[in-house]
């Protein structure tokens, strides 16, 4: 069952002498993660005992919130939590780590992907652009606290999952917020250096080989390329460059990781990729998504394409 901002609000007022564990999506992003934030330092503000947990840590481009000093990497066995707050997850598997949690009397499931299984006690699930958009309506009907740290934590999720405003899911309503958390803060010329123009020099080393390996099939418009294995520790994003292809309207990015799997990540402005990832177990936004197959990188591609050269025809 999907309910409501009130619900919310009366679950998260509930929260006085509970003990809450955050937690978000494995390869933590910059949209669950600075929700994430947004959420621990309401509670902080409140005085309910917490822990922010993010096994894989801050990625570097997100240090520069506020806030970072609260995450905590370890598994939590030293706290005795009784309710999980999950941010940005469409379903239990998705949460880093999951297998370490414990079962809790109250599972708080918010999220923003259509095909979210509603695994939580409470499921508040909206189809805006991001789980912070998802917060910031929750903040301005509710009246929790507003402060510059929390405003940038906000605004930077939003960026990120639109692409810095370039992508359909950003509407009127999202500027609106944005807007708002501008006035209460937020710095959008931070945010975009921090997040989109701060690139390592192994992005650079990265993407070259990325466009070295680049395949595309204008016929069915489509284009994909891989990382090498021996880098799948450095998660390096080349998917918006390739995809900028003006033949091709899907793009696929493969990369192994340390564990025998093999990442794919899909974008489309036209295609559904998100019903296309579902039939290898994947999912998430109908222009974008993921998949997480066990193989090798040959393999997988091949097996991959080949698939999708059905779906498109």
């Amino acid at each position: 069952m999907i309910d409501t901002l009130d619900t919310l609000n009366t679950s998260l007022e509930k929260l006085s002498r509970k003990k809450v564990l955050i937690v978000t999506h494995k390869d933590p992003d910059g949209d669950g993660l600075p929700a994430s934030m947004v959420l621990a330092q309401w509670l902080f503000l409140k005085e309910i005992e917490f822990v922010l947990w993010v096994p894989q840590g801050i990625p570097q481009y997100l240090k520069f919130l506020p806030f970072s000093e609260h995450v905590r990497k370890a598994t939590p066995d030293y706290f005795d939590y009784d309710v999980i707050i999950s941010l940005d997850a469409s379903s239990v598997d998705r949460i880093a780590e999951h297998h370490h949690l414990k079962d809790a009397p109250l599972l708080i499931n918010i999220d923003h992907h259509q095909d979210n299984q509603q695994f939580g006690n409470v499921n508040i699930l909206e189809p805006v652009s991001s789980v912070a958009e998802i917060l910031v309506q929750f903040q301005r009907q509710f009246q929790w606290p507003i402060t510059p740290d929390i405003a940038l934590c906000l605004y930077a999720a939003i960026a990120f999952d639109t692409g810095n405003f370039r992508f359909e899911n950003a509407t009127a309503k999202t500027f609106e917020h944005a807007s708002y958390l501008v006035e209460q803060g937020a710095k959008p010329a931070l945010v975009a250096t921090c997040i989109f123009d701060s690139k390592p020099d192994i992005y650079f080393v990265r993407l070259k080989e990325a466009l070295e390996y680049m395949v595309v099939d204008k016929a069915l418009g489509f284009i994909y390329t891989y990382l090498p294995k021996q880098e799948s520790r450095k998660k390096i994003t080349v998917i918006d460059v390739i995809r900028q292809h003006e033949a091709c309207d899907v793009a696929l990015v493969f990369q192994p990781d340390d564990e025998g799997y093999v990442k794919i990540s899909l974008r489309s402005e036209k295609a559904n990729v998100a019903a296309f990832a579902k039939q290898f177990g994947g999912g998430g936004h109908i222009k974008a998504s993921g998949i997480r197959l066990q193989g090798e990188l040959e393999t997988v591609i091949e097996k991959v394409i080949s698939a999708l050269k059905v779906y498109l025809r």
